[in-house]
């Protein structure tokens, strides 16, 4: 599979964006979202609002603490979700966290176990192939 790598400004110049369309199990089946690919990140995350329409009940799930670059760490909760990279369905662990401007991140855990993830930068594509 390969999507095209985008490119955003910031303040300090233009740098890439890896923005995958990733497929989400939810209630209503498989849901098409756009994913911030972060290779940093441990885990996928979504905003807690997500629950509902995964069916999940946050009341029901483990809680933590997740730690990076926000300093003193925001609450999460952790789920097993299904996701699809094309057509390819993999499970991934979730973190749902209570921050609702969390972006979509799509992490390693589950991803790089069944897919290979390439950064093509001369040809600006992200191509994922299965393992």
């Amino acid at each position: 599979m390969e999507f095209p790598l985008s490119e955003k400004p910031t303040d300090l110049g233009v740098i890439p964006d890896p923005i995958v369309p990733v497929s989400v199990r939810t209630c209503l089946g498989y849901k098409e979202h756009l994913f911030l690919l972060d290779t940093g990140a441990d885990f996928t995350m979504l905003p807690a609002s997500f629950a509902e329409l995964l069916g999940l009940n946050l009341s029901k799930l483990p809680k933590t603490r997740s730690f990076g670059i926000e300093g003193e760490g925001i609450t999460v909760f952790i789920a097993k979700i299904l996701l699809k990279l094309g057509k390819i369905p993999f499970e991934a662990t979730a973190f749902l966290s209570t921050n609702e401007s969390t972006p979509l991140i799509l992490g390693r855990q589950g991803l790089f176990d069944r897919f290979n993830v390439l950064f093509d930068n001369r040809k600006k594509i992200i191509r994922i192939s299965p393992l």
